[in-house]
């Protein structure tokens, strides 16, 4: 099995447009894979560990095949 990971680290003042990211990204690597790709999961930070902080990551992505 290969594992392909990606993270977008979130930073002050960046953006990060998750419907693009799964619309135009997410079906980049799927295509690239091929019958391969097994499955996709996309999944999204919402906030940090404490009450309303930031989270460290934008999103986490991983496609096996």
């Amino acid at each position: 099995m290969i594992k392909v990971g990606v993270c977008h680290e979130y930073k002050d003042g960046k953006r990060f447009d998750m419907a693009y990211y799964l619309t135009r990204h997410i079906p980049t690597v799927k295509e690239k894979l091929g019958a391969a790709c097994k499955r996709m999961d996309v999944d999204q930070g919402l906030s940090g560990a404490q009450p309303g902080s930031k989270p460290p990551l934008f999103q986490i992505s991983e496609a096996k095949a």
